[in-house]
């Protein structure tokens, strides 16, 4: 005797379109509940979140370290003396892939501990962002 469940539904259609807007922000129950109301296809969520593993979706791109990324960081916070959020800022923007979490966790592995501007880098800062 056979234990049979669901038929295996098809998403690999679909795969582009959820991954974007996965990438976006929307939750895994926005999105079964996006697949119902645009095509009628009922899925858990544990279904979505099974798919995103077998196609290797995170929800948030790791960040490469290197060592043009530790010795960036160490200018920002050294020389011209940003905080973590204008640093992340900036490394965004010149192209770095790196979320919050991680230039805190690097930030610690080099040694960087927090403290007061001077008013040479509070100018510095200003010029930069």
């Amino acid at each position: 005797m056979y234990l049979v469940g669901r038929p295996k539904v098809d998403l690999d259609w679909y795969r582009h379109e959820l991954t974007g807007l996965y990438n976006e922000e929307l939750k895994i129950d926005q999105l079964v509940q996006y697949l119902f109301d645009e095509y009628g296809i009922e899925i858990t969520s544990r279904t979505l979140k099974r798919r995103f593993n077998e196609w290797g979706v995170r929800k948030h791109a790791a960040t490469i370290v290197s060592d043009e990324l530790k010795k960036r960081i160490q200018v920002l916070f050294s020389e011209v003396g940003l905080n973590d959020k204008e640093m992340l800022q900036v490394l965004q923007a010149e192209g770095f892939q790196i979320g919050q979490w991680a230039l805190i966790r690097l930030r610690y592995e080099l040694n960087l501990k927090r403290r007061s501007r001077t008013e040479e880098q509070r100018a510095q800062a200003e010029a930069v962002m």
